[in-house]
């Protein structure tokens, strides 16, 4: 069963695990709840984890999330079927984030690690 609040934190950058693949969703209403997009997706085979960022000071949604796939032809699936599909009156935009073999240091996403 999912999480409540429909997952804990950002999909994880790399680390092994095979063919994880998490779906960058765009275009998401504000009003969204993780269980909605969760629901949306777990038809094109089981969701991992749901993770839909908020603005820090506003504590607004940011408008687009995570789906983490266990499987990753799941997650191909959803990718062709949910790309450009309209649900609440939104055109949802699906892209694929393949997992990577190996983790990013915070620092170098945005600044030489010194």
């Amino acid at each position: 069963p999912p999480p409540p609040g429909g997952g804990g934190g950002p999909p994880p950058r790399g680390g092994g695990g095979g063919g994880r693949v998490s779906l960058l969703v765009r275009n998401l209403p504000n009003d969204v709840h993780p269980n909605d997009v969760r629901q949306e997706f777990e038809r094109f085979g089981a969701v991992r984890d749901v993770y839909l960022p908020r603005d820090f000071h506003t504590k607004r949604p940011k408008g687009f999330g995570f789906v983490e796939f266990v499987e990753e032809p799941d997650a191909d699936a959803a990718q062709r079927q949910m790309d450009r599909q309209v649900r609440r009156a939104q055109v949802f935009q699906v892209a694929a984030r393949r997992a990577t073999a190996r983790a990013r240091r915070p620092c170098t996403l945005y600044r030489s690690c010194g």
